[in-house]
């Protein structure tokens, strides 16, 4: 395992703060980790953090970049298991930031991604948005996922959408927070929550459309794109 650069202790502390610590994340049911990224940036002032593991690992993972102190903006991705009965795994990513901005055009920026490979095949989608009201106007999110090779599979912008992962496939899932003002309303931490559900999983019903019901999905499911 290799760890890029190490965030301060001020950072640390504040991303305590902002997310859900390593001892309170169940372990995944069905996704391997292959790697995270993180990267907070304001104007030239940029944190990034990397880990990316040799052998995938099937245990929980989170990872964040923040920048500032009092006024201060972070990003992390969370990968877990929502609950044990559930058979659903569960990624989340999170963003907040406190008054970096200027009347200039200068706002901070972020991105968290998540590289991981599914041991059956699943139905992914967003399971939850947040309050997009704690957000500024001109703040622009997205969530995409890739292939292995980069390639764009599709974008998860609405709860009523769910991809196919096929069993052995790797993706990635990157969450990306840019525009003109990109602050939460008194400093709110914001959470995007992607969710699968395996095939295999009991409390599953079988099949792609039963796993769609599971998730919650009442609108159209998408395939992976060739």
């Amino acid at each position: 395992m290799r760890i890029g650069h190490i965030l301060s202790a001020t950072c640390l502390m504040a991303l305590s703060s902002m997310t859900c610590t390593a001892d309170t994340i169940e372990d995944p049911l069905g996704l391997s980790t292959h790697s995270l990224h993180s990267s907070t940036s304001f104007v030239t002032i940029i944190d990034t953090q990397s880990l990316e593991y040799e052998a995938p690992s099937q245990e929980a993972q989170q990872l964040g970049s923040m920048i500032g102190a009092t006024y201060c903006a972070g990003t992390s991705v969370t990968a877990s298991m929502s609950s044990a009965d559930s058979g659903v795994d569960q990624v989340v990513f999170d963003w907040c930031n406190r008054e970096l901005f200027s009347p200039f055009g200068m706002t901070a920026s972020g991105s968290s991604s998540l590289e991981f490979s599914v041991h059956d095949e699943a139905m992914i989608g967003l399971g939850f948005i947040p309050d997009t009201s704690l957000l500024a106007n001109d703040a622009e999110w997205s969530i995409r996922l890739t292939d292995e090779d980069g390639g764009l599979i599709d974008t998860l912008d609405a709860v009523s959408d769910s991809l196919l992962l096929l069993a052995g496939g790797i993706y990635c899932l990157e969450f990306t927070m840019q525009g003109a003002d990109t602050r939460t309303v008194d400093g709110s931490t914001l959470e995007w929550g992607i969710q699968m559900a395996y095939a295999s999983s009991p409390a599953v019903v079988p099949g792609a459309g039963g796993l769609a019901l599971c998730l919650g999905f009442a609108g159209r499911r998408r395939r992976r794109r060739i």
